[in-house]
Order: C-alpha cells, then sequence, then structure tokens
C-alpha cells in the first residue's frame, strides 16, 4: 500500500481540526473575548500527539488470533449481520407508525423546520421521562448502524430481500427524523459512512483515483447543499434571518455584516452558510473559555451527558456532568453547555486537557489500524469502526457525538466489544487466504 493510501485519513483529519480553527477566527461570526492562541496551541498539540500515534499504528503488525475456526466465526457475523437488518426494519417500521399516529409524518422539506421545534417543545433534558420512542430508537442505533455501513459496503453480495430491507432502514431513517423531524444529524451520519465506505472500497482494489476524489468531493457538497436548506428552514419558522441576525444572536456572538460570505453569496445563501459556520467554529470558542476553568474531576462520567443519567437516575450517584468543563463555563460565562464545545472540553472532564492530548496519540494509533485492516485485510469488524470513529471525528468541533446520546453510547461499546474481541481472528483468516500466514498457528501472534 502507498504512503499516499496509508495516511489519507490522517491528512483529512489534521486538514478537518486546521478548517475549524480557521474559521472560528476568520469566519463571519465573531465572538466576545475569545482567546485564540490557547485553541491553536492546544488544537495543534492534540493533531500532532494524533499525527504520531498514527504513523505508529500505520507501521504496527496485524494482531491476529486462531482461537475460533474460521466457519463458526463467518457463522456467527452472518447471524449479527442477519439479526440487525431485522431489527433495524422493526425499528424503521415503528418510528414510522409512531410519527404518523402522534405528530402526524410530513413527506414536504419545506416543513421540517416547523418538525424540528414541535419535537422539542416541552422537553425537559434528565427529566426521567424517557417516551417508548426514545427508548426503541436508542435500543435500535446498535442494529440500524450494522444494517447502514454493512448493508451499503456488501449491498451487491446480499440476497433482493435484503437489499429492499436495506434500502428500507435507510430512506426510512432519512424519512422519520430528517424529513419528517427536520433533524441535521442522520443526515449528516450517512454521509459520513458512505464517504467512508466508498474511500475504503477503492483503497482496498487501489483506485483511489482523482476522479473518485471529485465523486467524494460532489457527494460532500451535496450533503451541504441539503443541510444548507434544513438549516434556512429551521431559522425561517422562527423568524430569523441575515437582516435581523445580530439582534436575535447570541449576546457572545457577533455577526461581520461586511465579511465576504454574505457579500459574495448575498443574503440567503449567505445567510445559510453563515449559520453552518457556527457548527465548525462556535465549540472552538467553548474551548477557548474551557481553557480558563479550574479542573474539576467528574470521575469519569463528566465526558458523556448519557453516562451521568444513566449513574445518577438509576445507581444514585451525582449527576458528574454538572462538574464537567461545559457547564461550568455556562456558570461563568454564559455560554451554556447546550452550545457547541469541542469534544476535547468534555474529554478534559474526565482526563484533563493534557490527558486528552494524549488519549489522541491513542486515538490515532487506532484510527491507522483500522484503515490498514479495512482495506488490506477487508475485516468487518475494522470497517464498522472505522466508520464509527470518523464520526465521532466529524462532529469533534461540535459535541463529544459518540458519548453523548444512549444510542451513541450503545453503538460505541458493542462494535468497539466486537471489535477487540474477534478482531484477531478475522485477521488470522484474512492473512491465511493471502498465503501469508500458514496453518498452524499460535494463538494471539502478530503479523506484519
Amino acid at each position: 500500500m502507498t504512503d499516499r493510501l496509508n495516511y489519507l485519513p490522517l491528512y483529512v483529519v489534521v486538514a478537518y481540526l486546521a478548517f475549524g480553527v480557521i474559521v472560528s477566527i476568520a469566519g463571519p461570526l465573531e465572538y466576545d473575548r475569545y482567546n485564540k492562541l490557547p485553541v491553536i496551541i492546544f488544537t495543534g498539540s492534540f493533531a500532532g500527539v494524533f499525527s504520531m500515534g498514527y504513523i505508529l499504528g500505520a507501521k504496527a503488525p496485524f494482531t491476529v488470533s486462531n482461537k475460533y475456526s474460521e466457519a463458526s466465526l463467518t457463522r456467527f457475523l452472518t447471524q449479527i449481520f442477519n439479526w440487525s437488518i431485522v431489527l433495524s426494519a422493526l425499528v424503521t417500521t415503528f418510528l414510522f407508525v409512531d410519527a404518523i399516529t402522534t405528530t402526524g409524518l410530513s413527506l414536504n422539506i419545506f416543513k421540517s423546520g416547523a418538525a424540528y421545534f414541535n419535537t422539542y417543545d416541552g422537553y425537559v433534558r434528565n427529566s426521567g421521562s424517557y417516551s417508548m420512542k426514545f427508548i426503541i430508537s436508542s435500543f435500535g442505533s446498535v442494529p440500524g448502524f450494522i444494517t447502514s455501513v454493512w448493508g451499503v459496503y456488501y449491498f451487491k453480495s446480499l440476497s433482493f430481500s435484503h437489499k429492499l430491507l436495506v434500502i428500507y432502514t435507510i430512506v426510512g431513517t432519512l424519512i422519520v427524523f430528517t424529513i419528517g423531524g427536520g433533524k441535521q444529524k442522520q443526515f449528516g451520519d450517512f454521509v459520513i459512512y458512505f464517504a467512508s465506505l466508498f474511500a475504503i472500497s477503492r483503497a482496498s482494489k487501489d483506485q483511489l483515483t482523482f476522479g473518485f476524489i471529485i465523486k467524494i468531493f460532489s457527494l460532500l457538497l451535496l450533503a451541504i447543499m441539503v443541510l444548507l436548506t434544513l438549516l434556512s428552514l429551521r431559522y425561517q419558522e422562527i423568524g430569523v434571518d441575515i437582516k435581523n441576525l445580530n439582534g436575535v444572536i447570541h449576546p457572545l456572538i457577533y455577526f461581520n455584516e461586511n465579511h465576504i460570505i454574505p457579500n459574495l453569496l448575498g443574503d440567503n445563501i449567505g445567510f445559510a452558510v453563515t449559520m453552518l459556520s457556527g457548527y465548525f467554529g462556535q465549540g472552538y470558542y467553548g474551548l477557548s473559555l474551557a481553557l480558563e476553568q479550574p479542573f474539576t474531576w467528574t470521575a469519569f462520567s463528566g465526558s458523556s451527558y448519557s453516562v451521568s443519567v444513566i449513574l445518577n437516575q438509576f445507581f444514585g450517584l451525582p449527576f458528574m456532568v454538572e462538574d464537567s468543563y461545559p457547564y461550568l463555563v455556562a456558570d461563568n460565562t454564559g455560554w451554556d453547555h447546550t452550545k457547541w464545545h469541542t469534544g476535547f472540553a468534555w474529554l478534559a472532564s474526565d482526563l484533563t486537557f493534557p490527558g486528552t492530548v494524549l488519549l489522541g496519540g491513542g486515538i490515532g494509533y487506532l484510527y491507522a489500524k483500522l484503515w490498514r485492516e479495512a482495506i488490506l485485510l477487508q475485516n468487518p469488524l475494522s470497517i464498522l469502526l472505522f466508520c464509527l470513529l470518523s464520526v465521532g471525528a466529524a462532529y469533534m468541533p461540535a459535541n463529544n457525538q459518540l458519548m453523548h446520546s444512549p444510542g451513541a453510547l450503545f453503538s460505541l461499546f458493542t462494535i468497539v466489544y466486537l471489535y477487540f474481541w474477534l478482531r484477531g481472528v478475522v485477521n488470522y483468516y484474512a492473512l491465511r487466504r493471502k498465503n501469508l500466514i500458514t496453518s498452524p498457528t499460535p494463538a494471539r501472534m502478530t503479523a506484519k
């Protein structure tokens, strides 16, 4: 594998982090008392340690083990996939029925803004009241994720009925949440999955050409256009536009009306792009405020809102997330914890900021191993976890996405467990098929 392919994810992540910091500094939204230098130093340090970890992971030997037979392994993974397809289709059907019978499912995307605000009308966080829809969709996140990723990647080899169920799950999810509910997350997740899968597929065939890269960028531009549309409709619903933005925006944010973006793109598109820039930049402003707060340890539960809720409501432990950096920032500055706070600030609540930088090295190491296992060995578990970590990286400027909601938390723990349990076995048989390992082989050995 060429270095161009081996280090592609590293280039993307580092460039993405740099892009977010640049947008926060030079974008059309300006922030009150934004201390930029500490943000640049921290983000640069994280990117540097992440890069070192990635380089080590890109050169590390594959972990292999022959503790299970190939037949039993194949049977187990097939069962996981089959059950995931069935369960995700059932969950999608439930969500359809629930949406139709409770709020009425509108297929008019121009009403998605109103649908978004209706969804959260009367909602109180950590109230202890959870609807059946919330519970089912949370637990259904795991089979839904597996169906979406494996279903797309192995689509050509699926039976006709399985293909229909995969399409039904993906399209149904978009109809219920994105069109009917005005939410951007599900659409954004699918875009990240598909871009990651396309990259893995082409890289595994050494076909990562300039033409393919153009296709990926076209897909991302299309996704951004959809996100801009949803944003515009959401703000239009509450009567916010570029002319009154400074009157209704957060008191710590100022919209620079003379910035090149609104002047170049016009009021409508310029407004949508301006608000989208907030998704990339506001979290770094929150990070700057967090870097000024005293450290208050949250006992490994403050980095995840859902973990704190579970420990508080089911085990009676203190609600430790209230001592996390985003909550401290809210108490001391007025930048609320519900605003964007990079995933760094959430993780630092448990690990400190230096500890979060060191964690970046471990994440980079794992990310590189997943990429190599996915494209060289076609390890299906590596493909799953690579897509999941890609989602985490994409949302890093805004929040700790992989540990925020119960569904995301269940998915993370389940996929990480499956990967570390079975990755060596999958790698072993992949290497043996390539005649790079001959039987018998001692269990838990490593092979380059």
